[in-house]
């Protein structure tokens, strides 16, 4: 009997025990690789397929960013038909909100609905919870047109026309029809590509967005009521550092307003400025914040922290404003490459102040700090390194918040101490005057004396 030709690549253990193996075995050996080998192809770990998002009796509400199967499009090119035949590979998402960053072309995204309800359930309403979106289209059929008929196509995104939208809206919302539905979502544009779609019933959904209404009403409203009452002070005290304040205030409600998907209501003709307002606000945000930084610290203007934020007040928002005529991705890209420079000035100057103990300075750092980290986990979330969420979603609005009260203190903590200052110098002056009429007395004294003395 020969012995088993087993080598070490075929097993690595077989080499060292072949002696063991008749050429029976041999056979014997291969099947169990073969069994073993099988084994693993059924049991190892395959990517999840996105479920079928099931609606029974009861439901609410439910995120469906794991129940998204997605694909990219770099072209933007491919329609609906080619899409569903197969022209792009779908894969599963494994994020509560899938998120891709800043890129063109088309994300698209698909899934299914089954609403197992009585005919007599409230309507489902589909929210597409991100407002800066160019363009969203909505194809959705019944199971039985799936393969064959034309579906039904819904348009949103602040590039659509208000009028062609479903539901106007802050978000993009879209209904369900009852039994069960397919659906194909592509997301077309330059903006960030964000899928954070919500599946509710209409009563909650109406409750979901009147809240927001609130809690947005209520944000800009004391945005503008501070901006309203700096305006006034800065005209009656004549204040540059209040009048820095007031633009970018206003710079900023503008940017949070695009941002949040506002602005399609201020001007539904004009489209294709929309997207630009998000860059010229922030590149004249941080134009007249480091203008404002520089009155409220009092550096001077000539030297050192003081000339760097004066020089960037001016080259900041120039080079946002010429990137524009290169078309708004790169327009956007600029701006939130100035946020870096920006950021580094401003921190230093307030550093390099509350070195020297200013109360002023410490309030400053407190304030922009809020507003850096809010702004940070917002470029976070927009460029997909972050996921979107409550938190994600309203860490500007709390930072700039916090922001805007320390800054008022600090504002008006300055004023104070210019008023003290002030106080001081005209008592000084006072005490100054005071010694000087009474030095003119005594010398006007003694020369008297001296006259009549001499007369006698």
């Amino acid at each position: 009997m020969g012995t088993a030709h087993v080598t070490a690549r075929e097993h690595p253990r077989a080499a060292a025990s072949a002696a063991h193996f008749a050429p029976g075995d041999n056979w014997l050996l291969r099947r169990g690789f073969a069994l073993f080998a099988l084994a693993l192809l059924f049991l190892w770990p395959r990517p999840a397929v996105a479920d079928t998002v099931v609606v029974e009796p009861g439901f609410t509400e439910l995120g469906l960013g794991k129940r998204l199967e997605v694909a990219y499009d770099p072209t933007g090119l491919l329609t609906f038909d080619e899409v569903r035949s197969g022209k792009v590979q779908f894969a599963p998402s494994a994020k509560d909100v899938p998120s891709f960053g800043y890129r063109t072309g088309a994300t698209w995204a698909r899934f299914a609905i089954d609403d197992r309800r009585s005919p007599e359930a409230e309507v489902l309403v589909l929210e597409h919870g991100y407002g800066q979106a160019d363009r969203l289209e909505v194809f959705d059929f019944a199971q039985a047109d799936a393969a064959t008929s034309a579906p039904r196509l819904r348009l949103s995104g602040d590039q659509v026309p208000l009028a062609e939208w479903e539901t106007p809206g802050r978000f993009p919302r879209f209904s369900v029809a009852p039994g069960r539905s397919y659906f194909y979502v592509k997301s077309f544009g330059t903006h960030s590509h964000q899928l954070p779609f919500a599946l509710r019933t209409r009563t909650v959904d109406e409750a979901h967005r009147r809240s927001d209404v609130l809690a947005q009403s209520l944000f800009f409203g004391a945005l503008l009521i501070m901006a309203a009452y700096n305006a006034l002070v800065a005209l009656a005290t004549r204040s540059a550092a209040y009048a820095y304040y007031v633009g970018y205030l206003l710079s900023y409600c503008v940017c949070a307003m695009a941002i949040g998907g506002m602005l399609v209501f201020a001007h539904p003709a004009k489209l294709a400025l929309l997207n630009f307002a998000t860059p010229w606000s922030i590149g004249a945000a941080g134009g007249f914040s480091l203008a404002f930084a520089g009155n409220l610290l009092g550096l001077s203007p000539r030297h050192g922290w003081g000339r760097s934020l004066g020089w960037l007040s001016v080259a900041l928002p120039s080079l946002v404003f010429g990137a524009t005529f290169a078309g708004y991705p790169v327009a956007l890209r600029t701006a939130l490459l100035t946020i870096l420079p920006w950021a580094v000035v401003l921190v230093g100057a307030g550093v390099s102040e509350a070195r020297r103990g200013s109360r002023v300075a410490k309030l400053f750092l407190l304030a922009w700090g809020a507003f850096i980290a809010g702004t940070l986990v917002v470029v976070a979330k927009n460029v997909g390194l972050v996921s979107t969420n409550a938190v994600t979603n309203n860490a500007q609005q709390v930072g700039s918040a916090l922001e805007f009260l320390l800054l008022s203190y600090a504002l008006a903590d300055r004023i104070k101490q210019l008023q003290a200052l002030a106080t001081a110098n005209a008592k000084l002056a006072q005490e100054a005057s005071h010694h000087a009429l009474a030095e003119e007395k005594r010398l006007g004294a003694e020369r008297e004396q001296f006259v009549a003395n001499t007369s006698h």
